[in-house]
């Protein structure tokens, strides 16, 4: 097998990623307004009076270990609570004014390969390096925790990144061990080449500067690039950085 030949039967082993966000699943609250009452049976001469109460807020909360969707009303001076599940497989959902929106996990999408260019002698090389996985998957970092996106692991290993807390509003998302951050500001559909050429630095992030919907870029404390996105608010303090990663070799 001529050098030709092995370059092309190496190519076909690659095959390049690019992260984008799963679609978005709207889901409002059942109704402005619900009525309440007492359901026991009471004795005589014993009545209570139904109440109806608006809508006052929304939450996303677990109980009994998994995400539930929580919509608050007012009723007897309290807040009473209705509840459902989020859609099947979407996980990652907000509370806004009168509902949530719930998506699923970042999705990697195959890219086609990188169009051959000849050279002197007839050896071919690619136009880019073939975009290889090296690590992918959702990430859930509690404030002052660490997280290596070379092992995908939290708390563990040479870490790539800190949620550091200086106070409860002083927060921000901060590089470790040499590795290197900075915003993209070119949409979803981000390819490995997207990364490498996005400027980066050692210089940690505010969590303001990094709402629902931020990818941000980053070279590991390996030297691997890849790419998260921020998924939920991180919450008031003490909170947890919900991300998306994907690395790549």
């Amino acid at each position: 097998m001529n050098k030709l030949s092995t370059y092309f039967v190496m190519a076909i082993g690659f095959v390049a990623l690019a992260v984008t966000p799963a679609a978005a699943d709207e889901i409002a609250c059942p109704r402005e307004q619900v009525r309440t009452e007492v359901t026991t049976p009471l004795p005589d001469p014993w009545w209570q009076t139904p109440q109806v109460g608006n809508l006052q807020g929304t939450r996303v909360g677990e109980i009994g270990g998994e995400t539930t969707l929580i919509c608050e009303y007012w009723a007897y001076g309290a807040d009473v609570s209705v509840m459902r599940h989020p859609p099947e497989g979407m996980t990652n959902c907000t509370a806004h004014e009168g509902g949530f929106t719930c998506q699923g996990p970042l999705i990697a999408t195959p890219l086609p390969l990188p169009i051959p260019i000849p050279l002197p002698g007839g050896i071919f090389t690619p136009a880019e390096t073939p975009a290889v996985t090296y690590r992918t998957g959702p990430l859930s970092i509690p404030q002052t925790w660490q997280a290596d996106f070379d092992t995908g692991e939290v708390g563990s290993g040479t870490a790539d990144i800190w949620f550091h807390a200086i106070t409860a509003t002083e927060r921000y998302i901060e590089p470790r061990n040499g590795a290197q951050m900075g915003i993209y500001s070119g949409g979803s559909g981000i390819s490995r080449s997207d990364c490498v050429g996005t400027s980066k630095s050692a210089n940690r992030i505010p969590i303001a500067s990094a709402p629902v919907g931020t990818y941000i870029c980053y070279s590991t404390s390996d030297g691997r690039p890849g790419v998260f996105r921020v998924n939920e608010p991180v919450g008031a303090s003490p909170g947890t950085l919900e991300i998306g990663f994907t690395t790549w070799e």
